[in-house]
């Protein structure tokens, strides 16, 4: 543990700490299992609650009880929430792990440069390959000196549904060497849970700075698509992971020339993307409905050579997580019309006879429980997800050799 941080709960009188993660539901609709308020809810809900009082503060009352989570968390914390707090983000960050304290000391500089009087607030959202955090960032003023302020870190973790870890520290130079790690695990004597998050091999996050207004135009948008403030250098199958699961389509082209030196199997591998968890980014990118980067997939999986291509691109587009659903069946599901024109899109890359004989399993839309996507996007109202589909199997359907049989 860091000397100046400290793992203090911010409700000691209910310690331990309620574990709450995935045990609530927010409103369901007739015939339809209810989803269940899980991470990235609670944490979306962290930061929609800082943002919305003056001083930054949460009260964790809310978060305490299964039936407090589902009460509040659907104001600010639905899915709908989070995937608007990504989007509208001020920046985002791909770093290693144990450079979050540099991350942090940038931040609290911004707040006092944009701040007349050197105090604010900022709420970042921190995401691995499973998992959501939040943290708030707070600048005030010295109670005995007023030339000097007070940096305080609260770190929220949603495993730990009622508490947050506090650091205060009264120099920025001291949060230099902190880490992640450090944060999640404190002395790493009780009950750790970082390897629990990040596998030995996943040293990255993805951190977001949300603003509480949405901007008219993303500051992370540029001519390609969305692109992040600054990341580490190095390329990994979990970076590419990040950068499809985040829409980040303007990174992915920036890696064009860079890919193109790259030898096949190491092509192949990027572009399988899996997480520790073997959730590969094209069905985590077909989930969240990231169509443009999709789209700039499609870009890199051309640049593979071809008799490299012929061997993989069946796998490769199938994009089916560990029990066997593909990523087309949520990106149906959830009503994500432009993604699935964008996987409509990749197919035309594969060689016809592999489409012929693989394309029935491409588009299958039933859950291996039986639950067909298409059913789902029809309660849920999802007409523009239900067309594209259609639109997809309507346009290889006489390529196929056995058809598609879904509706």
């Amino acid at each position: 543990m860091a000397q100046n941080l400290m793992t203090t709960c911010s409700k000691k009188h209910t310690y331990p700490p309620a574990r709450l993660n995935g045990q609530a539901t927010f409103p369901g609709v007739p015939g339809i299992q209810r989803e269940y308020i899980e991470c990235r809810h609670l944490a979306a809900q962290y930061i929609y609650d800082s943002l919305h009082n003056e001083a930054g503060k949460v009260d964790l009352s809310h978060f305490s009880s299964v039936n407090q989570i589902a009460q509040h968390v659907k104001t600010g914390g639905t899915e709908a929430d989070c995937e608007k707090m990504l989007r509208d983000a001020q920046e985002a960050y791909l770093i290693k792990t144990d450079d979050l304290g540099k991350l942090l000391k940038d931040q609290f500089q911004q707040i006092e440069n944009e701040s007349q009087n050197g105090a604010g607030v900022r709420s970042l959202m921190v995401t691995s390959t499973n998992h959501a955090m939040a943290i708030r960032l707070r600048v005030k003023q010295h109670p005995q000196d007023v030339q000097k302020k007070i940096y305080v870190v609260k770190f929220y973790d949603p495993n730990f549904t009622d508490t947050t870890v506090r650091c205060e520290v009264d120099n920025i130079d001291k949060l230099n060497t902190q880490t992640l790690r450090q944060y999640i695990d404190g002395d790493g004597q009780h009950d750790p849970h970082y390897q629990r998050y990040f596998d030995s091999y996943e040293d990255c996050v993805m951190v977001h700075v949300c603003s509480r207004q949405a901007p008219e135009q993303s500051p992370l948008q540029i001519s390609q698509g969305m692109a992040l403030t600054c990341r580490y250098e190095e390329l990994s199958p979990i970076v590419m992971w990040h950068l499809l699961r985040n829409n980040l389509a303007g990174e992915l082209v920036k890696l064009f020339e860079k890919f193109t030196r790259l030898d096949a199997a190491r092509q192949v591998k990027l572009l399988a993307a899996k997480s520790p968890i073997k959730i590969p980014g094209l069905f985590i990118a077909l989930e969240c409905g990231c169509a443009e980067a999709i789209r700039a997939y499609g870009t890199l999986l051309k640049q593979v050579p071809e008799k490299t291509l012929v061997w993989h691109i069946i796998t490769l587009l199938k994009a089916k997580g560990p029990d066997g659903t593909s990523g087309l069946y949520f990106a149906l599901q959830n009503g994500h019309a432009e993604a699935i024109q964008a996987y409509g899109e990749l197919l035309r890359l594969v060689p016809e006879e592999a489409l012929a004989y693989s394309l029935a399993d491409m588009l299958k839309v039933k859950h291996k429980y039986g639950v067909s996507a298409l059913d789902v996007a029809r309660r849920l109202g999802h007409d523009k997800a239900i067309q594209a589909y259609e639109a997809v199997v309507d346009e290889f359907c006489g390529v196929a050799a056995n058809g598609v049989s879904q509706k």
